[in-house]
């Protein structure tokens, strides 16, 4: 068995409770500036390296995760979540202490009037091939 080695990623995937397109339609993109540390607060890496007193994570990739939805017309896509790609650049004795701290902040955020996030997942990612 080979020895453990550090992830290069930290995979977050948050799942959206109800919501309406046509009233609630900020979620996704308040979601998304939320976990990818843009602008308005909360800032999810922001909180987590502020937890950990150092930068542990920074964001590298987004999107949305679609979902059929039986809307007034008939099936249409709309986005049922988001995950996040954050790069880990933190030491191996950390991992657990970041991990630990972006579950605590996710819980923190999950019910905000803004997010209105249902549950989410948090995924370690090691890249095996380059070419």
């Amino acid at each position: 068995m080979s020895e453990f080695q550090l992830p290069d990623y930290i995979i977050l995937t948050v799942y959206f409770g109800e919501y309406s397109s046509r009233i609630k339609r900020n979620i996704p993109n308040d979601t998304r500036r939320c976990l990818m540390g843009l602008g308005r607060a909360p800032s999810l890496p922001q909180k987590v390296n502020d937890k950990m007193a150092g930068e542990f994570i920074i964001p590298y990739e987004f999107s949305l995760v679609k979902g059929e939805h039986e809307g007034p017309k008939g099936m249409t896509k709309v986005a049922v979540g988001a995950t996040t790609k954050y790069r880990y650049i933190g030491a191996s004795d950390k991992l657990d202490q970041v991990t630990r701290a972006i579950y605590n902040v996710c819980n923190e955020l999950k019910d905000s009037e803004s997010l209105k996030w249902s549950t989410f997942e948090v995924y370690l990612a090691r890249r095996v091939l380059v070419e």
